[in-house]
C-alpha cells in the first residue's frame, strides 16, 4: 500500500512537473512574441518643364516700373515621400497596423506655410477585422478611401496644386486649389470602414479640429475659431460582364464659425473595360448659415472632373479636364472660375521607375476684370518617377 501510494505521488509529480514546465515554455514564447516590424516604402518624383503667364496678368513691360511682376518659365519640382509602416496579426484574428508617412523635400506646398512637402502627410494607426477597419490618427477621410474621381495619367494631376507650380493662380481666386472629392485633409480624427458586403462599402469618420494641435478645439461660442468635420460615404464595386463598375456618393458636414460652416455633397463613378478607363465626378458645396452667401466670405462651389485614360504594353495615356466655380458677391456680376485640360503620357522604363510627361492648358477667371485677377497660361512638363 505504502508502494502504490509512493507510486501514485511520483506519477503526480511527474505530471505536474511537466505541466509546469510545458506552461512555462508557452508563457516564456509568449513573453517572446514578435512585435511589429517595420518596413520602408516611398517614391521620388523629379519634374522640370516649362510655364506660361498670361501677358497681361503680369504686366510685363520692356522698363523695370512698380508693379511689373514676370515669372521664370523653367521650373523645376521634386515630390519625395517615404513611407514607415508596419502590422501583426493577432491570435484572436485582428491586425494592428501603424503608418507614417515622410514628405522629404526642402521646401513646403506652394511656398505655403504649415503641413506641405517638408512635414508628416498621414500618420495613424488601424485595427482590420471581420468588423472592417478602424483608423486613428492624422489620415484621410473615412469616405475618401473609395471615392472615384477623374483618372489621370502623367507628370501632373488636376486636383491639387500641381498646375499651380507652372501656371501661376491669381492671388484674388477664392478657388483655392478645387478638386470633385470631399476632403483629403490628414488632420487627426477618427475613422471607420466597414468590410465590403455585396459590393458594397461604407465609410465615415469624425474630426474634433481642423487645427494641426493637440489641444482641446475651440470650436463653439463667441470666440470660436475651430470647425468640426463629419463625413459618410456609401460606394459600391462590381463586375458587369468584362467592365468593372465603381461608384461612391458621400456627404460632409463642416461646423464651426459661420464663415467656415458648410455641407459638401459629391459622387462619382469609373468604368474600366480592357485597356480603357472612363470616370469622374462633381462636388456641390453650400454654405449652412444663409447670411453668408452671396457675401465675399461665401463658400458656395461646384467642381468637376471627367477623365478617360488607355493603357498598354508598359505604357498609358490620359486626357482629364476639371472645371470649378464659385460665385462670391452679388453685387459682382460673374463667378471666380478654373478650367484645365491635360493631356498625359507616361512609360514603363523599369520595375517602379517610370517615365512621365503631361501638357497643361488652365485658365484662372475672376469676377473683376483686373489684368492681375486673370491668368491663362500652358505647361509643358516631363520627369521620372521611382516607388520604392
Amino acid at each position: 500500500m505504502h508502494k502504490i501510494f509512493s507510486r501514485a505521488n511520483l506519477l503526480a509529480a511527474t505530471a505536474l512537473t511537466s505541466v509546469a514546465l510545458f506552461g512555462g515554455q508557452q508563457v516564456l514564447a509568449q513573453g517572446k512574441a514578435a512585435k511589429i516590424k517595420l518596413g520602408l516604402s516611398g517614391g521620388m518624383t523629379s519634374l522640370l518643364g516649362f510655364g506660361t503667364q498670361k501677358s497681361s496678368f503680369e504686366k510685363s513691360s520692356n522698363a523695370d516700373v512698380s508693379g511689373v511682376t514676370h515669372y521664370e518659365q523653367f521650373n523645376i519640382i521634386m515630390d519625395t515621400e517615404i513611407h514607415v509602416s508596419g502590422s501583426i496579426r493577432l491570435d484572436n484574428g485582428m491586425t494592428v497596423s501603424v503608418v507614417a508617412e515622410f514628405e522629404a523635400d526642402q521646401f513646403t506646398a506652394n511656398g505655403a506655410s504649415g503641413q506641405g512637402d517638408k512635414g508628416i502627410d498621414d500618420s495613424y494607426m488601424s485595427l482590420d477585422g471581420g468588423f472592417g477597419q478602424i483608423r486613428i490618427g492624422s489620415t484621410s477621410p473615412g469616405s475618401h478611401d473609395f471615392a472615384n474621381t477623374a483618372p489621370v495619367i502623367g507628370a501632373l494631376s488636376h486636383d491639387n496644386g500641381d498646375t499651380d507650380n507652372w501656371v501661376v493662380v491669381p492671388a484674388a481666386s477664392g478657388l483655392g486649389s478645387p478638386g470633385s472629392d470631399i476632403s483629403d485633409g490628414n488632420v487627426m480624427k477618427i475613422v471607420y470602414v466597414t468590410p465590403s458586403m455585396a459590393g458594397f462599402i461604407l465609410g465615415g469618420s469624425y474630426e474634433p479640429g481642423a487645427a494641426t494641435s493637440e489641444l482641446v478645439a475651440a470650436s463653439g461660442g463667441n470666440s470660436g475659431t475651430e470647425t468640426q468635420s463629419f463625413d459618410v460615404g456609401l460606394g459600391y464595386a462590381a463586375k458587369l460582364g468584362k467592365a468593372n463598375i465603381s461608384a461612391d456618393i458621400q456627404y460632409q458636414r463642416v461646423v464651426g464659425p459661420a464663415a467656415s460652416s458648410i455641407r459638401a455633397l459629391r459622387g462619382g463613378m469609373n468604368i474600366s473595360a480592357g485597356a480603357f478607363t472612363i470616370g469622374g465626378g462633381y462636388r456641390q458645396v453650400r454654405d449652412t448659415d444663409s447670411g453668408v452667401s452671396g457675401t465675399a466670405n461665401s463658400s458656395d462651389q461646384d467642381t468637376w472632373d471627367i477623365g478617360v485614360t488607355y493603357s498598354g504594353s508598359g505604357w498609358a495615356i490620359g486626357l482629364t479636364a476639371l472645371g470649378s466655380e464659385m460665385p462670391l458677391t452679388s453685387a459682382a456680376p460673374g463667378d471666380d472660375e478654373v478650367t484645365k485640360l491635360l493631356f498625359g503620357v507616361s512609360y514603363g522604363m523599369g520595375p517602379g521607375i517610370d517615365l512621365l510627361g503631361t501638357i497643361a492648358y488652365v485658365d484662372w477667371q475672376d469676377e473683376a476684370t483686373n489684368a492681375s485677377n486673370n491668368n491663362v497660361g500652358y505647361a509643358v512638363v516631363g520627369g521620372v518617377s521611382v516607388s520604392f
